[in-house]
């Protein structure tokens, strides 16, 4: 019994080893993009898309958005973040970073 609580032991130790490879990785991208926040410059166009939809009324983003490739949901969240958190460049770039920083586990 002994030999099977110590093999439980470093099993446990074996699977925190695991997690630091992927924990590096993530505090890594979360520096990258935490410095991208604060670039300097003006927005990109895709941001600038963005911003100009979520800026605009529930209804009738959602009217305009029909014709768009894209799925709504983004733009959706987005609009009440900005609500929220105001129509700043810092703001509209925020809910990108989490997303990403959030989606990073499920590759690894």
């Amino acid at each position: 019994m002994w030999w099977s609580s110590k093999n439980n032991l470093f099993h446990n130790v074996r699977q925190k080893r695991d997690v630091l490879p992927i924990a590096l990785i993530w505090l890594g991208a979360a520096i990258v993009y935490i410095v991208a926040l604060f670039r300097i410059g003006d927005l990109s166009y895709d941001e600038a898309f963005s911003l100009h939809f979520a800026s605009l009324p529930l209804g009738q983003m959602l009217e305009l958005l029909r014709f768009d490739i894209h799925p709504p949901l983004y733009y959706v969240f987005l609009n009440g973040w900005t609500k929220l958190f105001g129509l700043t460049e810092l703001a509209g770039r925020i809910p990108s970073v989490i997303f990403s920083l959030l989606s990073l586990p499920i590759f690894f």
